[in-house]
């Protein structure tokens, strides 16, 4: 990956959802916008440097690192593209990471 979080930022791959019709087509490509605005779950890549710098003790007091699921804020961030691999990221405030997924 190209893109690395700097600041405040986190970088989230946005988890998107499968739907299929019901003759087995996926359409989760269609009105692929609108899907991703409604989705709220996604994987942290890369966090900055001064992501939760206004807790006392920065990381540790989220707990989260790099390969965890998180829910963020439903309209926030901003969307860029790996000039490399092409993918779609997420660039969200530290402040917009609202909830740690935790599976069972």
């Amino acid at each position: 990956m190209a893109i690395k979080a700097v600041a405040h930022r986190v970088v989230i791959k946005v988890d998107e959802p499968k739907r299929k019709s019901a003759g087995g087509i996926d359409l989760s490509a269609l009105d692929r916008k609108m899907e991703i605005n409604d989705q709220t779950l996604g994987t942290i890549l890369d966090i900055g440097e001064d992501a939760y710098a206004a807790f006392k003790t920065k990381r540790e007091f989220a707990g989260l690192q790099v390969g965890d699921k998180v829910f963020f804020a439903k309209r926030a961030g901003k969307w860029c593209q790996d000039p490399v691999t092409k993918e779609e990221v997420l660039m969200v405030n530290d402040e917009d990471i609202v909830g740690k997924y935790i599976e069972d």
